[in-house]
């Protein structure tokens, strides 16, 4: 996306690419708008220095070596995650039937753009069926993007954990909506939006928002108590 084209996968090389990179440059890319669903956030492994290091390998090798420590984990995401896309689904709905490749996740790898093309047509239609991506299945994008940035890559977590031997694993799905959560948009359907969760753990506020009603008061005190029970006590 930078056009940084050196493939001797030097961390040097890239080390000066970014060091001699122009702001402009650097600025062009917006981390949550990738098609791709790629945000650019991953764990940094660390260089062997003379410093003690804390992250030695890429957490996936970690995890699938079972180096990893078994403490008790608590994971959850919320029923419609993909509800973060849609403030894109006007300008994409139309490119995804184009070509939906464009917007398969970026780790998957592929042989040839042939094979690229056959397999976002398996997953297009497992989706989407026959039919078009469009406002008649919108709540099927909403499944697509809650899949592709958050609900496979927890799953897969949780797989890990437990495959090295953690078997002190939590895992919860959100759903909670009242008549303050905004309709999906062309539906009569309420659905939990991303961070909808953190907004119940937190007292979260927004200019003019509205007051919590009743029902969110006594979730907002159940997630409270769920997650202060699993830190106290795992």
């Amino acid at each position: 996306m930078l056009n940084f084209t050196n493939k001797n996968n030097d961390i040097y090389d890239l080390e000066n690419f970014y060091k001699s990179a122009s702001y402009d440059t650097l600025n062009s890319i917006n981390l949550f708008d990738e098609p791709d669903s790629t945000f650019l956030f991953v764990p940094c492994v660390e260089r062997e220095k003379s410093e003690e290091r804390f992250l030695d390998d890429a957490p996936l090798n970690v995890l699938k070596s079972g180096r990893n420590h078994k403490l008790p984990m608590l994971f959850g995401f919320a029923e419609m995650e993909g509800l973060f896309r849609m403030p894109l689904f006007e300008t994409w709905y139309s490119k995804m039937n184009e070509n939906f490749a464009d917007f398969l996740p970026g780790d998957l790898k592929f042989s040839n753009s042939e094979e690229k093309k056959e397999v976002a047509q398996r997953i297009k239609e497992f989706y989407f069926g026959k039919k078009s991506v469009g406002k008649e299945t919108i709540f099927r994008y909403i499944d697509y993007f809650t899949d592709v940035i958050f609900a496979n890559g927890t799953l897969k977590s949780v797989q890990l954990q437990v495959e090295s031997g953690n078997s002190d694993i939590y895992l919860y799905e959100y759903s909670f909506v009242d008549d303050n959560v905004p309709l999906v948009p062309y539906t009569n359907v309420r659905g939990a939006n991303h961070c909808a969760q953190t907004m119940a753990i937190r007292d979260v506020f927004f200019p003019n928002a509205p007051a919590d009603t009743q029902d969110f008061t006594n979730m907002k005190q159940l997630m409270r108590e769920l997650w202060f029970n699993f830190i106290t006590t795992g």
